[in-house]
């Protein structure tokens, strides 16, 4: 009943407007957003391999309703589901960084609206 597209939209567009490479993927970001999918999950993969494809990553998304139990905290689903993932993160300039300091871990978008393609480096570091 609500536009949740358009307040989606909005958000992104504050956060990210001032970013160096918003005018570049800005529109195709907005026609991810505000495309009609049968279902969240749909939506959620179509907008995973756009991101995929805007920093050329060769990755495979496998959606499956056949997953094995989780049977340890080892399991990398309980490791990736946690509020504080200690994953490393290499530092680069986000949209506040001449009034804050880094914030690691924010989200894919942030990393590709402040580095473009040069994100798929932070990503897969050699």
């Amino acid at each position: 009943s609500e536009n949740w597209q358009k307040d989606h939209w909005k958000a992104i567009e504050s956060a990210y407007q001032h970013a160096p490479f918003f005018f570049y993927y800005g529109e195709k970001i907005k026609e991810i957003i505000f495309q009609k999918e049968h279902s969240l999950l749909a939506f959620n993969h179509n907008i995973i391999n756009h991101l995929i494809d805007l920093i050329d990553l060769k990755v495979d998304v496998l959606i499956s309703d056949n997953c094995p139990p989780i049977i340890s905290q080892n399991d990398p689903r309980v490791w990736l589901n946690a509020k504080e993932i200690a994953y490393p993160s290499i530092p680069y300039n986000q949209v506040f960084s001449d009034r804050f300091t880094f914030k690691p871990n924010l989200s894919i978008m942030d990393l590709i609206m402040n580095e473009g393609k040069l994100a798929r480096a932070f990503i897969l570091p050699n």
